[in-house]
């Protein structure tokens, strides 16, 4: 049995969202989860938040707008606890990272990472990661931080301290030591570096919980508030001895759920006396001042909000609807507006929610950044429709309307341990769309020709994968469909159901076994069908009754090693036949008879232009043994170039689709947490076609400006073009010193031309 290299989603996009950017999230806002809101203490209307990959988002107008401000360029990460920290610097950790995750210090002003604080690795241990952690903000060198890691299937807890930014570590707690009562939450001093709290959780004894306190950096400890569990612990923004914690799960005592307090800097405890309405876990995830009045708290619990403005003398409880998902749940964090002490962002565990009364009411923020969960797919013949998948279900655009209608797309509360349902389009048939839903139970393969709204049951079985479809170019109710099942059982079947009440499946006999992931009908019959089956290419003129072995030129994949991973026909030339496979992109200009390597290197799916001949496109999908690539060739492939990763922003994705222009193509990428990405890639056809583009690093100064700018590159240019907030060119030059006196204020787009027509793009403010 082998393993289908349809490589799996880890890794993650950067990307920009402006006007002048390559890089577009165009995907639906009825679905996006972005968390860790903050808003910037010196900017007004400006916040930073977390999506639910490696990047950081960044709005200007209060949240109306996001974008991607920060992009995290390894594999296989998540950005965890984004905070704001004095002198325009934001810090978070890393996680996920195949065991390098590493706690960031990361300067807004420059956009430099200017510290990179990496924990112990734990002896034995078999993967580890962050879990939380407090930084001293007088001396950013100094840090509490909480690891967790696994060795077997057991699980462990340590806590560490340092002073010199992870240079060296104190180990200050470990779980094993201390009855094996986990941690929740660390916290040191505001005002006093020496000393530490740790807020305790469960374990597997009766001793459970209690508030850990030390005053010798973590030397000693004295226990406060034993068998209550905690979480949150915020300190008065003025008096680091007015102190509040919450609970987490209420712990060995009743009625312990509540907000605890002590005015000696820890010594002493008292509870607030909040009553609760009970539901499930009964945290208290955060306990957070309004900047603008001390007095206002706003406490965040499981499904409920408390929100005081006398520090606690009175509050008022609001209870929210645990079912309903686009209100309040379980909310995460909390910041206020410093510029607006009524309004405030909260992150909630379903959708961020958005308040203008202090937390009283909620709005969900609608935004793009979403988890694509299937394919995506774009039709251009005779009518241009695309179609991406969230939810486990398809969104279906009219490209000539822009109007997006969703098929199937469940709550967001829904979870299945089914696979997502793979969808097929025909590009020339249009609305034809092949779904597969797979399960345990059962897999059915369903038909409609109305975009999905409308389907047809027209093949049941217990495959787990449909691989590849076709539709008989001459009658659109016949169709071949290939299946797998976890690398074994591979089937083609030959479908009628022109007549939905009389549908007919015959399993075709196959020369070979192995993953079929692409059949083609070419010159436009019936009969003469293409298949890729593994690492060949077979041939039939009689419908798929009798097959001939087509691989000429191939020999260098080898069988049950390597795989054909796609195959195409070339719209504009009817003997031309493309596949890619992990070691490269091969072509046949004789019908598929021969086959010449024309790229060498893993690529998973790629598309011939239906608008200029010669012209290609190509991507290599993300992995856990490639990142997300994308090519193109502007002269059939005797040459390709590469798009910088920075330029995707470190995309992550395992699917994607093209739309060919005359001059360009527009790559659609289903992403892991940005949603839907398009990216739009120059087909110049005097392009110089370099396999890989020589990355141009381009400086502009001053900016903002005021007369005149200076643009600094590392490469030779041949000429530099400026474009204002509406996409119009407005000036070009061919020497690096620019007059922009005459230039209207405002925000423009610098773009620096490369003779080897590589381009770059930097943002200016003209004042």
């Amino acid at each position: 049995m082998r393993t289908l290299i349809t490589f799996t989603v880890i890794l993650l996009i950067a990307f920009n969202q402006s006007l002048f950017s390559q890089t577009e999230s165009i995907g639906t806002e009825e679905y996006g989860r972005i968390f860790d809101f903050n808003y910037d203490p010196l900017n007004e209307n400006t916040l930073y938040a977390l999506t639910l990959g490696n990047h950081i988002l960044k709005s200007t107008d209060n949240g109306v707008t996001w974008d991607v401000f920060y992009s995290h360029p390894e594999k296989a990460t998540s950005l965890k606890e984004l905070r704001i920290l004095p002198d325009n610097r934001l810090s978070f950790y890393t996680n996920y990272t195949e065991n390098t995750d590493a706690l960031y210090i990361y300067d807004v002003n420059t956009m430099q990472t200017v510290k990179q604080i990496v924990p112990p690795i734990p002896p034995s241990a078999d993967k580890w990661w962050i879990s939380g952690y407090n930084i001293y903000e007088e001396n950013t060198d100094i840090v509490i931080l909480l690891q967790n890691f696994q060795i077997g299937l057991a699980n462990y807890a340590k806590v560490y301290y340092t002073t010199d930014a992870g240079d060296t570590w104190d180990e200050i707690y470990y779980h094993v030591d201390y009855n094996e009562v986990f941690v929740n939450n660390v916290a040191i001093d505001p005002s006093n570096p020496d000393k530490l709290f740790i807020a305790r959780s469960n374990g597997p004894t009766d001793v459970i919980g209690g508030l850990f306190v030390s005053e010798d950096t973590g030397n000693t400890w004295t226990e406060k508030l034993p068998g209550i569990t905690f979480d949150a612990i915020t300190f008065n923004p003025e008096n680091s001895d007015d102190i509040l914690i919450g609970s987490s799960a209420a712990g060995a005592l009743a009625d312990a759920e509540d907000v605890y307090r002590s005015l000696d800097g820890g010594n002493t405890w008292t509870g607030i006396g909040i009553s609760w309405t009970d539901k499930i876990q009964d945290n208290i995830n955060a306990i957070v001042y309004n900047p603008t009045d001390l007095n206002n708290i706003i406490v965040l619990e499981e499904n409920e909000v408390v929100i005081t403005t006398d520090n606690f003398e009175t509050w008022e409880n609001y209870v929210y609807d645990y079912n309903a998902t686009e209100g309040y749940v379980y909310g995460l964090t909390a910041t206020f507006n410093p510029f607006n002490g009524q309004e405030v962002f909260i992150n909630a565990d379903y959708f961020p929610q958005y308040s203008t009364d202090g937390g009283v009411t909620m709005t969900r923020v609608k935004n793009p950044f979403f988890v694509t969960t299937g394919s995506v797919s774009f039709t251009a013949s005779p009518e241009e429709h695309l179609y991406y998948s969230v939810q486990f279900g398809i969104i279906h655009r009219d490209m000539e309307t822009g109007i997006d209608t969703p098929y199937d797309v469940k709550p967001i509360d829904y979870m299945s341990i089914n696979p997502f349902t793979t969808v097929f389009t025909e590009k020339k048939i249009p609305g034809r769309v092949y779904s597969y839903s797979a399960s345990f139970m059962g897999s059915a393969l369903q038909v409609s020709d109305d975009h999905g709204a409308n389907k047809i049951d027209v093949l049941s079985m217990f495959s787990n994968s449909l691989d590849a479809v076709a539709t008989d170019p001459n009658n659109h109710g016949v169709a071949f469909a290939s299946f797998s099942s976890f690398g074994e059982d591979f089937q083609v079947h030959k479908i009628d159901f022109s007549d939905p009440g009389n549908i007919t499946s015959t399993q075709v006999s196959l020369p070979y076994l192995d993953y079929i992931t692409g059949i083609v009908y070419f010159n436009g019959s019936s009969d003469n069908i293409l298949m890729a089956i593994g690492t060949r290419i077979y041939k039939s003129t009689d419908a798929g009754s009798t097959w001939t072995l087509s691989s000429s030129g191939l020999d260098e994949l080898i069988e049950f090693t390597d795989l054909i991973l796609d195959l195409k026909a070339n719209p504009l030339n009817d003997n031309q036949f493309t596949l890619t496979s992990n070691k490269g992109i091969f072509t046949s200009l004789d019908g598929g008879t021969t086959w010449t390597k024309i790229y060498e290197g893993l690529v998973h799916n790629m598309e011939h232009s239906d608008k200029v001949n010669g012209h290609m496109v190509a991507t290599v999908n993300t992995s856990m043994m490639s990142e997300f690539k994308l090519i193109y060739s502007s002269n059939a492939g005797q040459t390709w170039n590469e798009v910088m990763p920075k330029h995707l922003l470190y995309l992550t994705a395992s699917t994607s689709d093209y739309r060919f222009l005359e001059e360009s193509a527009e790559v659609y990428i289903g992403t892991t947490d940005l949603g839907l990405v398009r990216y739009t890639v120059a087909l110049d056809p005097v392009s110089s076609g370099n396999l890989i583009a020589p990355e141009m690093q381009v400086q502009v100064f001053p900016n903002p400006a005021n007369t005149q700018i200076t643009v600094k590159t590392n490469a030779d240019y041949k000429e530099i073009e400026l474009y204002n907030s509406k996409g119009q060119l407005v000036l070009t030059s061919n020497i690096n010193t620019i007059d922009v006196s005459q230039l209207e204020k405002g925000l423009y787009m610098v773009k620096t031309i490369g003779y080897d027509g590589y381009s770059d793009y930097q943002k200016v403010i003209v004042q």
